[in-house]
């Protein structure tokens, strides 16, 4: 049984297929207790957009309304999961993707955290690795990575 786990979704295909795994785990008889979907704004992307726009727009702005539109998804994910009666909490936060999605992981202490692997071309992965395997690397819980 899994009493938490904690899915990091980016909306991307790889972080779909998250949440076909876990609806797959309950199809097979695991039990799930509370997924929380976890959508994390990379600070990076709300301050060089900032930059693009000069003064035109603010880096409150382009955070508000990144979450905005990262909680519509958050609430049609989580009504897919709840279809499943499946327990959902969702989250936002701003910041560096790996460190933060560390961080909630130590804040709420997940049974095991599930979360896309998108395999980057060698070069990037070997200069910069991934967030999924950052993640997997320094992390205190089991992680699952799926393709």
């Amino acid at each position: 049984m899994f009493t938490k786990i904690l899915l990091p979704i980016d909306f991307s295909e790889h972080s779909h297929r998250c949440l076909e795994k876990i609806l797959e785990l309950k199809k097979h008889g695991c039990r799930i207790g509370e997924v929380v979907l976890l959508h994390v704004i990379d600070d990076r992307i709300v301050k060089f957009t900032e930059e693009m726009f000069e003064d035109t727009i603010d880096d409150a702005y382009v955070a508000q309304s990144c979450q905005q539109d990262a909680q519509k998804k958050l609430d049609e994910l989580q009504k897919v999961l709840n279809r499943h009666r499946i327990t959902t909490s969702t989250m936002i936060k701003l910041g560096f993707p790996f460190s933060t999605i560390l961080k909630v992981a130590e804040e709420i202490q997940p049974s095991i955290i599930i979360m896309g692997h998108c395999g980057h071309n060698l070069a990037e992965e070997l200069l910069l690795g991934s967030v999924a395997e950052k993640v997997a690397r320094k992390a205190k819980v089991s992680v699952l990575l799926v393709r």
